[in-house]
């Protein structure tokens, strides 16, 4: 959250706000209904692709998610794009690597059952 604060396309102060949009007033960010990968247990999940832009302020949390989701038993896979940010993934047809990050997703989801 610290390092990719600002000057990544998403910012802190985007996360805060669409916190507050998602949540509500009272909505606590800390609720597993909000974000899952603070629930007690992950297991019996299926199969789960994480797909992670390197320069995002919420890379971490998707690894740490990622980790616990293996430590649990659930067959996870990470696709860490390297160099881009946020949201690259609506960069179809302008970023190559969101082209290839597509492509790699399509492929996963065909192959995983």
């Amino acid at each position: 959250m610290t390092r990719f604060a600002t000057g990544y396309f998403h910012t802190a102060a985007h996360q805060r706000w669409y916190w507050q949009q998602y949540l509500g007033p009272d909505g606590d960010p800390r609720h597993p209904l909000a974000s899952p990968g603070r629930a007690p247990d992950l297991s019996g999940l299926p199969p789960t692709l994480v797909v992670l832009a390197d320069c995002d302020l919420l890379r971490d949390e998707g690894l740490r998610y990622a980790r616990r989701l293996g430590a649990a038993g659930v067959r996870v896979q990470v696709h860490l794009h390297p160099g881009v940010f946020h949201g690259f993934l609506g960069c179809l047809g302008a970023l190559p690597a969101a082209d290839d990050a597509l492509d790699a997703l399509a492929h996963w989801i065909t192959r995983t059952r």
